[in-house]
């Protein structure tokens, strides 16, 4: 009897360790397990994208949207290799989606501003031409004459207050040398000058300037022969009740094609001209 007992006790199913319950894990564990930093290339994106605004003020300043975007796309890759140890893509998208906004916007800003620009020196320097070909010195010295020193003045007026007499006279003769230079060659038998094309564009926040070269054919007294060259007619313009008002600042003749160096602004006189 006692036999049988101790042989059923013997022969029980003991207990397998491995049904016993696991210790639980601390809610601080859990938390150190899921936490993901926000990587660094999300913010720089975001940052880079709200700056690309200062593209408005600096095409060339595009550059930073540019550099917004290239952050972007690299902070999003890193985020979906690594998953479970970064985050941030929502920084990422929003700096992406701000440089694409301000930098397109800046670039169809400027591009739409150039051609403006550009239609309207070519409209005036068509003009400029015609005066050139048919007009007087009088003439010519008008429309080199900023809007509001000319407004209400005839040419023969305005040729009067720029060419004065004496010292003043001498200086402004020497100033517009290369204007009168160039009359005279038109004003040859033969001659003549064609406007070509807009060398290049500008808006300094004050005036806008162009370029604008000219292509004469003159004929040279000792020889007889056609002489080909080329003129620059550096041309600004000034808004005048909603409206750009162009003028001649200078001209360059002889002129060798694309050697024009833009200089520092000139104190204005008054007429348009600097000292």
């Amino acid at each position: 009897m006692t036999s049988d007992v101790e042989s059923k006790v013997s022969t029980a199913p003991m207990p397998s360790s491995s049904s016993s319950p696991s210790p639980a894990v601390s809610a601080i564990e859990n938390e150190i397990a899921n936490y993901r930093a926000i990587t660094p290339l999300a913010i720089v994106s975001l940052i880079l994208g709200l700056f690309s605004v200062l593209a408005f003020a600096n095409i060339y300043l595009a550059g930073i949207s540019v550099a917004a975007i290239v952050a972007g796309a690299l902070a999003i890759r890193k985020i979906q290799r690594f998953p479970d140890l970064f985050t941030g893509k929502v920084f990422a998208q929003a700096g992406i989606v701000i440089a694409l906004i301000f930098g397109t916007s800046a670039v169809t800003t400027m591009a739409v501003a150039e051609v403006v620009r550009s239609t309207q020196a070519k409209a005036f320097s068509r003009v400029f031409e015609e005066a050139i070909k048919k007009g007087s010195t009088d003439d010519l010295l008008w429309y080199s004459t900023n809007p509001e020193a000319r407004t209400g003045k005839t040419p023969k007026q305005v040729s009067e207050e720029l060419i004065g007499a004496g010292k003043d006279k001498m200086m402004a003769e020497q100033h517009y040398a290369q204007l009168f230079a160039l009359k005279r060659a038109m004003d040859s038998p033969g001659s003549d000058i064609h406007f070509s094309y807009i060398e290049g564009t500008d808006d300094d926040g004050r005036f806008l300037l162009a370029n604008a070269v000219y292509n004469l054919h003159t004929i040279d007294a000792k020889t007889g022969k056609e002489v080909e060259e080329n003129a620059l007619a550096v041309l600004k313009a000034m808004k005048v009740k909603e409206v750009y008002e162009w003028w001649v600042e200078t001209i360059v003749y002889p002129y060798k094609l694309g050697t024009h160096v833009k200089t520092a602004a000139p104190v204005d006189d008054g007429h348009g001209h600097g000292h």
